[in-house]
């Protein structure tokens, strides 16, 4: 598992230049304001919400205030949770394998 802080403000970034990842990731967005755009389809992303992105799909933030600020985890095993239930792919001992009806709708 690993955690990250995605605020381009501190960095002046004005573009979210992040590449597909191999883990399935989750945002919890705590302050300011934008969009995440996952593949094609438009979210609007404020304090408080929070996102699941699978692994390998592409997305990005767009059009975030100055003040824009998104934790980031990015967890489970390489393909994400979709491959290993797809595929029987192994898994340490102390993780568990999620059942395959959570991710539909994703």
């Amino acid at each position: 598992m690993t955690l990250e802080v995605f605020a381009p403000g501190i960095s002046s970034a004005d573009e979210d230049l992040q590449t597909m990842h191999t883990q399935d990731e989750l945002y919890f967005v705590q302050s300011g304001r934008g969009e995440l755009v996952i593949k094609e389809q438009r979210f609007r992303a404020a304090q408080g919400d929070a996102f699941f992105v699978p692994a390998g799909i592409k997305h990005r933030f767009e059009n975030f205030s100055k003040d824009f600020v998104t934790w980031v985890v990015l967890y489970g095993p390489q393909g994400g949770e979709r491959y290993a239930v797809d595929t029987g792919a192994t898994r340490p001992k102390n993780e568990s394998i999620s059942d395959s009806r959570d991710f539909e709708g994703h």
